[in-house]
């Protein structure tokens, strides 16, 4: 499957509290309109709430996640809220109001973006690498893509390592050791993708975007039971002295 066959369309939208504008976007993507299921949580982080969203519909609520770049130990500002019958669109709306240094897209309608306002998530731009070709055919659940994506993407892992060996001899320190590579499983389903010329991002949600497709076209085991969408989240943790060379620790996670 060429996955960038299509072309995608993002839609930025506005963090806007009002019901009528809630609705006219979520004629143009789908995910804003999905109703969210009973739920309530009191002084949480941004991420601890689009956790809790996703929770509520792991098959068609799909998230790409950049929190705001921290420091070791700074948590951001606390959300609380509580949701009873509301859509995904009110739901974001109230969530970036309460902490107005995010806003959010969609992307071909049904992956929610949350990423900061003023981008101020990635200092070391590592999730605007180009790709020139990334290819995976293995049995695999997206979600370990996702997990692995810093050391099975070469441009990424190449410029980590330099980064990481320059700081290394400032400091007088040994090279860094080599990472791993994404592994295979017998009862992993098979996975092929293939996509050229794309940023670190853009790869992400092409997996989230992917492992949608594989979840409605792949039927259920014996059980019932089928393999959920991905999601993924984006963390950097600022430290001018980190031994990556970075400026800081970068954190790639699926969830």
């Amino acid at each position: 499957m060429n996955v960038l066959a299509a072309v995608i369309l993002c839609f930025a939208l506005p963090c806007v509290a009002s019901q009528d504008a809630a609705t006219s976007l979520a004629e143009r993507a789908p995910v804003l309109a999905i109703r969210v299921g009973q739920f309530k949580i009191e002084g949480a982080t941004m991420q601890d709430v689009l956790r809790m969203l996703r929770s509520t519909d792991a098959t068609h609520i799909l998230i790409g996640f950049e929190s705001v770049a921290h420091r070791p130990g700074e948590t951001g500002k606390h959300i609380s809220i509580s949701v009873q019958n509301e859509t995904v669109g009110e739901v974001m709306a109230e969530l970036c109001r309460q902490d107005p240094r995010y806003t959010f897209e969609t992307i071909e309608g049904v992956l929610l973006h949350v990423f900061p306002k003023d981008h101020r998530s990635d200092p070391a731009k590592l999730l605007d690498i180009k790709i020139k070709s990334f290819s995976l055919d293995a049995r695999i659940v997206p979600a370990s893509i996702v997990d692995l994506v810093p050391s099975d993407v070469p441009e990424l892992w190449s410029y980590m390592m330099k980064k990481n060996a320059e700081n290394a001899r400032r400091k007088g320190l040994p090279p860094p050791a080599t990472g791993g590579s994404i592994g295979s499983g017998n009862m992993d389903p098979t996975i092929h993708i293939h996509l050229e010329n794309v940023t670190v991002r853009q790869l992400l949600d092409e997996v989230v975007l992917y492992s949608r497709k594989l979840n409605a076209d792949t039927p259920p085991d014996a059980g019932g039971n089928k393999i959920p969408p991905t999601s993924w989240f984006y963390d950097f943790t600022i430290d001018p002295d980190s031994y990556t060379g970075l400026g800081g620790v970068p954190l790639w996670k699926s969830f």
